[in-house]
């Protein structure tokens, strides 16, 4: 229903609308730059139950919008404009899941053969892709919270909900879990005896992998109250505390 609503006021805009269907927020840059389309816009509830539903905007390339943009836009909805002369088209975007699928195992070409993992899905954008990536990545893999009917997203599973992926991979024995929220712009993760691993120990393992492949630049950036994590285990690193959210961080490097 929003989506449908959304698209007709595009259309009614002006605008040519290309419908991916369900897939997760990231897909969103991806599909953007691969057909130079002007914008993308996710109905997503994110980590949220099904009611609270919003819409996730990028721009052309993929980015996020800036704070201009974002007023310009949020201007022209207390006060819009009349209806175009004539109507955009609507349209399904075919192969817009294999071509995100495809982006993510060029991206990652790492073999996963041997490990097992489980992943939850949160009943939202990745109930079909997560297990086929690390599937095709040669993971094996259980997959929990997979079957949404669009009010169950978020709705104990997911990021939000971590007891019941914990449970699953000690129930498994799998090696790790990952847990998505509703529209996989970020995840947790389970060790193999279901203790949780935040966001601040992923961002230190990921920080410490990437340096010692010589991929990492003097400057890490970090979230909040984490300024210790790089000093600890990145000695040559540079901290910045920052605000939360991709696109703050994104500036302030």
């Amino acid at each position: 229903m929003l989506e449908a609503a959304l698209a007709a006021g595009i259309s009614e805009a002006g605008g040519d609308v290309f419908s991916a269907g369900v897939l997760p927020t990231p897909a969103a840059a991806i599909l953007t730059r691969k057909y130079n389309f002007d914008l993308a816009a996710v109905v997503s509830a994110s980590h949220n139950p099904y009611f609270d539903n919003g819409i996730k905007l990028f721009g052309k390339g993929g980015d996020k919008l800036d704070d201009a943009t974002e007023a310009e836009i949020e201007a022209l909805i207390r006060e819009p404009h009349a209806p175009a002369a004539r109507p955009g088209h609507i349209q399904e975007l075919r192969g817009a899941e294999a071509d995100y699928l495809r982006a993510l195992q060029s991206e990652f070409e790492i073999d996963l053969t041997g490990l097992k993992v489980c992943l939850d899905c949160a009943n939202g954008a990745t109930y079909r892709v997560a297990g086929e990536i690390f599937s095709r990545l040669g993971a094996e893999v259980d997959v929990i919270a997979h079957e949404p009917d669009g009010r169950n997203i978020n709705d104990g599973c997911g990021s939000t909900h971590m007891g019941t992926l914990a449970a699953a991979v000690v129930e498994h024995g799998a090696d790790l879990g990952l847990a998505h929220d509703g529209d996989a712009d970020r995840c947790l993760a389970v060790d193999a005896n279901g203790d949780i691993v935040d966001g601040d120990m992923i961002m230190a393992v990921l920080a410490t992998a990437m340096a010692q492949g010589g991929r990492l630049a003097d400057l890490a950036v970090l979230d909040r109250d984490i300024l210790s994590v790089p000093r600890e285990v990145i000695p040559s690193a540079k901290a910045v505390l920052t605000m939360m959210g991709g696109r703050i961080t994104f500036r302030d490097i």
